[in-house]
């Protein structure tokens, strides 16, 4: 349950001026955009028996409890009605080498976001949401479909790779890798977590992925090498995206090549400050179909545009 607050009424009963209701919004928003901003609320839950699993909450539409009575099977495939629509069940143990599932009359299934076709991952405990910031360690366990690992509450955490995971589970849902030479990418990302998503998404769709912690790292890199597109988030410690696209385009070296921001607002604001600093698209993190579609659609124009710059290409 929701409470819907009347901010008008209440900003009436405190005795607020207009200058103070305005005031009094832009801090809610501020502090709405701060919460959406934030990359570390996890969701903790179990399988197996033996692992702890966290998802970031922004990747997640909702989780729907389910009794196993409703589930059918077609071949080796499971499917249960949700929302009026047939939706597949996928089962971890079948996916990544880890413990198979508790099984019981009772489960949840996890519904993430952005997907074409209904699906969700089956969850036999949802443990708690923890908003504890934490940093992915890519090293410790590798396997297709992990995003990597941390310590949090004191037990080793996988963070599985949920597009990842759909993809090995349905074939057809895996992007169509460009054909032709390699696309280069310089992807700058402060947080380990959604570094590793974003390089998932772009190496998934055939990318050549270089993967920076900030922006001066970032500048560092286009300054010494040669890339095809740049994705950036934009708040980063250091450097932030916006100077680093704004030396970007101050410069000599490469600077027209196309520039992507990437972040998890999407406040008009924000739109606005990142294409006066020098961005040609600006996208949201989460929605990894939209932002492969806008990829494509920026590396397409580019290659037209370089081309017909020759003199002589064929129009």
């Amino acid at each position: 349950v929701a409470l819907i607050l009347d901010i008008d009424g209440i900003s009436k009963h405190a005795g607020l001026s207009a200058e103070g209701m305005q005031r009094a919004g832009e801090s809610a928003k501020h502090a709405s955009n701060e919460m959406q901003a934030d990359a570390h609320h996890m969701l903790l839950f179990r399988y197996g028996a033996k692992e702890q699993f966290a998802v970031a909450l922004p990747l997640i539409k909702r989780i729907e409890p389910i009794t196993m009575d409703r589930v059918e099977t077609i071949g080796d495939k499971e499917f249960i009605t949700v929302d009026g629509a047939p939706t597949a069940i996928l089962r971890l143990d079948r996916l990544i080498k880890v413990s198979p599932c508790i099984e019981k009359t009772q489960q949840f299934l996890l519904l993430p976001k952005h997907t074409r076709k209904p699906c969700g991952i089956l969850v036999s405990e949802v443990i708690d949401i923890d908003g504890t910031t934490t940093d992915v360690n890519t090293s410790t366990h590798r396997e297709d479909g992990v995003l990597g690992t941390a310590i949090v509450r004191e037990h080793l955490t996988l963070f599985p790779d949920l597009y990842r995971l759909i993809e090995k589970a349905d074939p057809e849902e895996r992007p169509k890798e460009r054909a032709g030479k390699k696309i280069r990418v310089l992807l700058a990302e402060d947080t380990a977590f959604f570094r590793q998503l974003v390089r998932g998404y772009l190496e998934s769709g055939g990318f050549e992925v270089t993967a920076v912690e900030d922006g001066a790292l970032a500048l560092s890199a286009f300054n010494s090498e040669l890339f095809d597109l740049i994705v950036s988030d934009l708040e980063m410690p250091v450097m932030n995206g916006w100077d680093f696209m704004k030396k970007v385009r101050a410069g000599d070296h490469n600077q027209r090549v196309p520039a992507l921001a990437l972040s998890s607002l999407a406040t008009e604001d924000s739109i606005a400050a990142a294409t006066r600093a020098g961005y040609d698209r600006y996208e949201i993190k989460m929605d990894r179909g939209r932002f492969l579609l806008a990829i494509n659609e920026m590396v397409d124009f580019h290659i037209r545009r370089s081309v017909s710059a020759v003199p002589g290409a064929a129009s």
